[in-house]
């Protein structure tokens, strides 16, 4: 379990297969963890509940980077999901009503 003092903010891409972190991000959490193993994030949702998406080393999709964009102030915590983490999980994206609905493992 590896917690930050501030916020971390998520990107789901499902043009990426695995975990993209902030480079201000990667090396500590790295240390912490002594290595990427799994992976799980946990968040709210509008109605309440709290979900969680996960996903473990033996998964080929699960591979872990270190990132930066340039448009992106430094001490920005931001973290991208990639498809691995989709696996367990059912997602709709309604682009004519811009909802996005995931249907995922409760925490």
């Amino acid at each position: 379990l590896v917690r930050t003092s501030t916020p971390v903010y998520a990107m789901i891409d499902t043009g990426t297969t695995g975990l993209f972190v902030v480079e201000s991000m990667f090396y500590d959490l790295q240390r912490q963890a002594k290595g990427f193993k799994s992976a799980e994030v946990e968040f709210g949702t509008t109605d309440g509940r709290t979900v969680s998406l996960r996903v473990a080393r033996p998964d080929p999709l699960f591979l872990v980077f270190p990132t930066k964009f340039d448009w992106l102030p430094p001490d920005a915590n931001l973290i991208i999901l990639g498809v691995a983490f989709l696996q367990d999980a059912k997602l709709t994206i309604d682009t004519k009503t811009n909802v996005f609905a995931l249907d995922a493992p409760a925490a």
